[in-house]
């Protein structure tokens, strides 16, 4: 009996619909978790250029971000966000909040000009096995730990090699927790 590697396990539907324009483009709507997949498809099948709208993903995260610190009240925050949720940089920055920040897009100006902004303590994880990490980016944030993997996907992942993600991902929970801890 034989498993084989599953790169995440997706508890969320996944849906997207597209909606002829009046100008003869298209208008593509979707729920998923990482938009970053999809985009590369879409621009092979519809041979469209490299622009790409966040719509209005950025206000939900956003949204949902400004709840949970509403929720918490006086408590010290710590944000945790990983992929598009790392748009809430703004929202770390206004408000020096700490944060974790799991392969954040730094390839997106507002993300890393956001995060280049943060005052408080920020650990940022990525790999150079995603194409939304960039080191460069990385090390502009002065102000932040930075874990760097080798060769992870943007799930922080080793495609094929399962025992090798595991350590991986093992580092970077000892790396956060040691980072919460010193944030006391």
């Amino acid at each position: 009996y034989r498993v084989g590697h599953q790169e995440q396990l997706y508890i969320e539907n996944q849906a997207m619909i597209a909606t002829p324009t009046e100008n003869g483009g298209v208008t593509v709507l979707g729920s998923l978790q990482c938009p970053y997949y999809i985009h590369p498809a879409l621009k092979r099948v519809l041979a469209i250029d490299d622009t790409y709208r966040e719509g209005d993903m950025v206000s939900w995260v956003s949204e949902r971000a400004r709840a949970g610190l509403d929720w918490a009240g006086s408590a010290r925050p710590l944000l945790v966000a990983k992929s598009m949720s790392t748009t809430v940089a703004t929202l770390a920055a206004e408000h020096s909040i700490p944060g974790v920040w799991l392969t954040p897009l730094l390839l997106e100006p507002s993300v890393l000009a956001a995060m280049s902004a943060i005052e408080a303590p920020g650990l940022a994880v990525g790999s150079t096995g995603d194409p939304t990490w960039s080191q460069r980016a990385a090390m502009q944030l002065r102000r932040m730990e930075v874990l760097q993997l080798a060769g992870a996907n943007h799930a922080l992942e080793v495609p094929g090699e399962p025992e090798r993600s595991i350590e991986m991902l093992g580092r970077v929970t000892q790396r956060i927790g040691a980072f919460a801890r010193r944030l006391g």
